[in-house]
């Protein structure tokens, strides 16, 4: 990896300045050693010494839903998906639009990944009947609809299969 080599002393400066420039290549870990520290860049810099070094590959989280399933779905189809959902304790409640039905499991897998939940249903039904539940389908984690939810200091323990909860 192309790396700017720095006295270990002015690293920080330098790592600094590299940013605001936007020169640094943020996906590679800086790299410091007994005298120097290795900056990575995105092209030659001048009044450095340049060298080409090992550096870790940093894992980048992505920053949004979206990011995830790119590659698995068409732009006009992340487009067409809603990406916001409610998140009950463990559990998380998606709407998937009919069209994208198809792509339920690859959907619920990117959003599992995403949220770092157990559980990820998907919406069958509007709410119906007296206490106002809806009918909903596993489609990544554990089938597990019993979560316990905290907001304000206070925990609740519902069964999101058999309760109304709006979080």
């Amino acid at each position: 990896m192309k790396s700017v080599k720095v006295p270990l002393k002015k690293l920080n400066d330098v790592r600094k300045e590299l940013m605001e420039k936007e020169l640094m290549r943020m996906d590679y870990r800086i790299k410091a050693e007994s005298e120097y520290g290795y900056i990575p860049i995105k092209e030659d810099i001048e009044g450095y010494e340049i060298v080409d070094i090992e550096l870790e590959v940093l894992n980048t989280r992505p920053h949004n839903f979206s990011e995830l399933l790119e590659g698995e779905l068409t732009p006009e189809e992340i487009e067409e998906l809603r990406t916001s959902f409610d998140t009950i304790g463990d559990v998380v409640i998606l709407e998937i639009p009919e069209e994208l039905e198809s792509k339920k499991n690859i959907i619920g897998k990117a959003t599992l990944d995403f949220t770092k939940r157990k559980s990820i249903y998907m919406k069958k039904s509007a709410v119906h009947g007296t206490i106002r539940i809806r009918d909903l389908e596993l489609i990544a984690g554990e089938d597990n609809p019993v979560t316990i939810h905290k907001e304000h200091g206070a925990r609740l323990k519902l069964n999101v299969k058999e309760v109304y909860f709006s979080p």
